[in-house]
Order: structure tokens, then C-alpha cells, then sequence
């Protein structure tokens, strides 16, 4: 069992000796901080979505955010290391139908979750039925 958590207080960028580099930490990047939790960019600059150049990084939304903010996993069950989980979450960013940027920050099952939920607040007569959770993405 793994909690989400959007806002995390930490910022992430990535340093070298001579210089500090163009972009944040990289998309993808996870960080355990304890036995039970971890920082997670899922944001982030991106390798091969350059149609141009594919060996240039690309930043969905660098304009806005350039720093980009990792998502906090805490752990309440199960052990173990962190790269599973994180390569699960990351596949999950990148699964949004119904959009057309490279990625979002939280998984799409949070996120269409969450306007599933207010869908049927405002149709009680969906609640008797079962659908499809595709058919909401």
C-alpha cells in the first residue's frame, strides 16, 4: 500500500563540478529518504520526445515550472526497494488518452479518479452500474 502525496517541500537540480546544469533533475529520478518513503520526479526534462534531435532534452512544461517538484511515496505496507513502484507510477504518468502532452505529474489513475468521483456526485443513477474505468479516461 503506497500513498501519493503531490506536494513534497523539495526542489531537485542536478549539479557538476564545473557548472550547474541546464535543466532540473531528471524525469524519472527517484530518491529514497527513509525505510518507507521517497521522492519521485515524474516531471521533468525528457530524452527522445524532440522531433528534431532526439539526444536533446525536452521540458513539458519548462516555461511554467523549470524546477521541477517530485511527488512524495510513503509506504505503509510491504518492503523492499523503491524501483518497481517508481517504474510502475511512471508508466502511469504517461497513460492520459485524452490529452496530449508527454506526461503528468500524478498518476492517471489518481487523476481521473478524482473527476470520476465528481461525475457521479452530480448522476446518483450511475452508482447502481458498473463500467468501464476506461471509458472515464
Amino acid at each position: 500500500m503506497v500513498q501519493v502525496s503531490e506536494r513534497a517541500p523539495v526542489f531537485g537540480i542536478k549539479w557538476s563540478k564545473t557548472e550547474a546544469e541546464k535543466y532540473g533533475v531528471s524525469r524519472g529520478t527517484y530518491l529514497p529518504i527513509s525505510s518507507n518513503e521517497a521522492l519521485l520526479w515524474t516531471q521533468g526534462p525528457t530524452l527522445g520526445a524532440n522531433l528534431k534531435n532526439s539526444k536533446f532534452q525536452t521540458y513539458k512544461d519548462f516555461v511554467f515550472a523549470p524546477t521541477p517538484k517530485p511527488i512524495l511515496l510513503r509506504r505503509f505496507l510491504g518492503q523492499g526497494g523503491w524501483h518497481e513502484t517508481c517504474e510502475s507510477i511512471m508508466g502511469l504518468t504517461k497513460m492520459d488518452w485524452n490529452n496530449n502532452t508527454l506526461h503528468k505529474k500524478l498518476p492517471v489513475t489518481l487523476v481521473y479518479s478524482s473527476m470520476l468521483s465528481k461525475i457521479v456526485k452530480q448522476n446518483s443513477e450511475m452508482v447502481e452500474e458498473v463500467y468501464d474505468f476506461r471509458c472515464f479516461m
